[in-house]
């Protein structure tokens, strides 16, 4: 982290936090965090951030959400879709970081996390929607609150959203 302070890849990050987990039992082997101010570039240790502080997800999703949409029928395997730029009608692109250099191609599943596809995961839950996407398309909102049902299922058999059962 302090490298990335330095070199300017994490100027405005709010700190890094980490758990170390036994993958066999889930069992905390280790929990860590430094928080950065913004204000005065101080670090403190911060360790008990990992489970006091909120964070909004990010990539951490992209998995549950392949897995709701095997789970809900819309993928099946290593499924091959189209990444590319998506865009909604009235919105902005919703882009990959590596889309602008290659446009559009064809990429699985496990290719999706690998590279961490946004067009992969926004087709996905649009097929949790009972939609396929067309560019340029208007999102449909009537199955909205089913889709969103659905993905926090799943996503509460990571963790996510749901109290982990963790007694700290």
């Amino acid at each position: 982290f302090n490298s990335e302070l330095e070199n300017g890849g994490a100027k405005y990050s709010e700190g890094v936090y980490a758990v170390a987990l036994n993958p066999k039992t889930g069992a905390v082997l280790s929990m860590s965090g430094i928080k950065h101010d913004l204000k005065t570039g101080e670090l403190t240790p911060d360790s008990l951030g990992t489970v006091t502080n909120v964070f909004v997800p990010g990539s951490v999703v992209k998995a549950a959400t392949i897995s709701s949409g095997w789970e809900n029928g819309v993928l099946s395997g290593n499924q091959t879709l189209t990444d590319q730029p998506i865009v909604f009608q009235g919105s902005a692109p919703i882009n990959s970081w590596y889309t602008q250099a290659y446009d559009s191609f064809p990429i699985t599943a496990v290719e999706a996390l690998e590279y961490s596809s946004n067009a992969y995961m926004v087709q996905t839950a649009l097929g949790i929607m009972g939609q396929t996407y067309q560019p340029n398309m208007f999102v449909l909102t009537n199955n909205l609150e089913s889709a969103m049902g659905k993905l926090r299922s799943t996503f509460a058999e990571y963790g996510l959203g749901a109290s982990t059962g963790i007694d700290l």
